[in-house]
């Protein structure tokens, strides 16, 4: 049976590992000013007795941590999203752009279709690629004017 503080050391590794994504500990332990060792040792689970001393103290008195290690606060929701909302209104411009080429490719096959010209027989891959992008750009779209309406700003692009 799995102590808490095992359960805890389990979770942090797991949290971390996700954090890291595949970064060796070597590149990390340099970026950070750190040896390979102490990031290979939190990335098992090996962290110091200080680490659930904060957890709890964090859980029991709603204490953020990130602010009371730091001295700032860790960055909202929204203040994340204002800042990625010019990369995400790249990404939805790009989708649009690809979007407009699939409907001109199969406006063409149409085209060409009804004049006679033999045809490869796309349009039924390209009909569903096209639905398959409007409908990801909308919900995009709709996601992202959910969590930026409490700061009056949204997103008006449609396909």
């Amino acid at each position: 049976m799995s102590t808490e503080k095992e359960i805890f050391a389990k979770n942090f590794s797991e949290r971390l590992g996700g954090v890291l994504d595949g970064r060796s500990h070597t590149a990390v332990g340099h970026r950070t000013g750190y040896s390979r060792a102490v990031i290979s040792k939190y990335a098992t689970g090996d962290i110091p007795e200080s680490f659930y001393i904060l957890a709890r103290l964090a859980e029991e008195y709603d204490i953020d941590l990130h602010k009371l290690i730091t001295g700032k606060h860790a960055p909202t929701t929204l203040e994340v999203v204002k800042r990625l909302k010019p990369y995400a209104m790249a990404h939805l411009l790009e989708v649009q752009r690809k979007n407009e080429r699939l409907k001109a490719e199969l406006m063409t096959l149409l085209k060409n279709e009804s004049e006679g010209m033999p045809q490869p027989d796309r349009k039924d891959e390209l009909a569903e690629q096209i639905g398959d992008l409007e409908l990801y750009c909308n919900t995009l779209v709709r996601s992202l004017n959910e969590v930026l309406a409490p700061l009056g700003e949204g997103i008006n692009l449609q396909l």
